[in-house]
């Protein structure tokens, strides 16, 4: 998942050790996603979902189709799901053409 660059950008303040494993978490969830985006290999595996500004350690969004941000994140994720399946195509299919004009050759030269 990815915020959005329109997210509101907040300070992470320490104020005991549930605020410092709430930054800690935070933090790792940034350095993961700022790899990410440094390799090309991940990103061409990964489907990316918006987490549509909801930060790692909010709890609070209820899994209710009358909740606007749960609505928010099934939509991201469905659109997501479909950008990537359309333009997904497995390993075996990289040699799709070699193999159609092997196969067009064959039957030409046989």
């Amino acid at each position: 998942m990815y915020t959005p660059e329109d997210a509101p950008v907040h300070r992470r303040e320490i104020t005991g050790l549930i605020s410092n494993i709430k930054n800690l978490l935070e933090t790792i969830t940034e350095v993961q996603a700022n790899s990410f985006e440094n390799r090309r290999v991940d990103q061409l595996r990964t489907m990316c979902i918006s987490n549509c500004g909801i930060s790692t350690t909010v709890l609070h969004v209820a899994l209710d189709a009358s909740d606007e941000k749960y609505l928010e994140t099934v939509q991201a994720g469905d659109t997501a799901t479909t950008a990537y399946l359309n333009s997904c195509r497995l390993p075996t299919d990289r040699f799709y053409g070699i193999k159609a004009r092997l196969i067009n050759f064959l039957e030409e030269n046989i």
